[in-house]
């Protein structure tokens, strides 16, 4: 039986390391959520695991297409010099003058963070976006948002590593 990472193919796509359904987490070294994904559980926010492909609140194709395409626009030739990737290349920290004053700040988001309202004849995505957009735009007048890019409390010093490392954060987890 594979115990591949990936799963939420269709069963006639069934592969080594890509299954139709959920694998058994006991048989893998990793963990089924990430350190933000739990924090966001214990907050009856239900974020879905990264390794899910396809259903309803998957996020694994968007972070196989979303990974790869942040990295082409943080090492675009324009953009280079002025950015960064969140929590990767700045650790935990809302004062980022020390690392190196970026102009575009690369952040993982979850839109479900905040209540989502209802837009009759637009799309979900779309309203998600500009939600979320507003909602950071009102916390960063109100001198708040700098906070969300500093350590979350009660995050061990084990895990704060891990998700420097590895697994990365979600801004307002």
């Amino acid at each position: 039986m594979s115990t591949g990472l990936f799963w939420g193919c269709p069963t006639n796509r069934r592969a080594d390391g890509l299954l139709p359904t959920c694998h058994n987490w006991q048989l893998s070294a990793l963990r089924q959520f990430r350190h933000t994904d739990r924090r966001l559980r214990d907050r009856k926010l239900h974020v879905q695991e990264v390794s899910n492909l396809r259903g309803v609140g998957s996020v694994g194709s968007q972070a196989l297409l979303g990974i790869p395409r942040v990295a082409s626009l943080r090492f675009e030739a324009a953009l280079a010099d002025i950015s960064l990737v969140w929590l990767f290349e700045t650790g935990f920290s809302s004062d980022l003058v020390g690392v190196r004053r970026p102009s575009v700040l690369h952040c993982e988001i979850w839109p479900r963070i905040v209540n989502l309202r209802a837009a009759r004849g637009r799309v979900r995505d779309d309203v998600q976006v500009e939600t979320l957009a507003r909602h950071f735009a009102e916390l960063d007048v109100s001198g708040e948002l700098g906070a969300l890019f500093d350590k979350p409390v009660g995050l061990s010093s084990d895990a704060v590593i891990e998700c420097t490392q590895e697994e990365g954060w979600i801004l307002g987890a």
